[in-house]
């Protein structure tokens, strides 16, 4: 029930949210046909550009909700279904098991440290450099 509830609120913000935008750029349309007044018209112009940025940065907010309370903008205040669903979010993205490069599956921190390190060791390691081939190639 109050998950049916919250889908509704999403669905009726989200909606709103798209007409609003829709009409900023309607006005836009009709600011750029309207051939009076220049300044005047760049100027309104340049406020309804402002305003579909501000509806556009209101809609990204709610991506960081999995940050931590100094990475938040200010005045972010994230919806009753995203603080919801945090939990599970961060759940899905942790990392649970790692395989190491003979098929072994590691699932403690430290063996994770361990798989990393060598991994990047292989990779960065020096590389042999046959020196006939360099003559040859030079």
């Amino acid at each position: 029930m109050v998950r049916c509830f919250l889908v509704q609120e999403e669905s009726e913000r989200r909606r709103d949210t798209i007409r609003m935008e829709n009409l900023y750029y309607e006005c836009i349309y009709d600011v750029l046909w309207d051939t009076a007044r220049h300044e005047e018209n760049m100027t309104k112009h340049n406020h309804l550009k402002a305003k579909i940025t501000n509806v556009h940065v209101s809609r990204l907010q709610g991506l960081m909700l999995v940050n931590g309370e100094p990475n938040r903008l200010a005045g972010e205040r994230p919806a009753l279904i995203h603080i919801i669903q945090m939990p599970k979010r961060r759940g899905a993205r942790m990392i649970q098991s790692v395989q190491d490069d003979h098929g072994n599956t590691q699932r403690t921190i430290k063996s994770f440290m361990w798989s990393f390190t060598n991994f990047l060791r292989r990779k960065y390691e020096p590389v042999t450099v046959d020196g006939e081939c360099v003559a040859y190639m030079t």
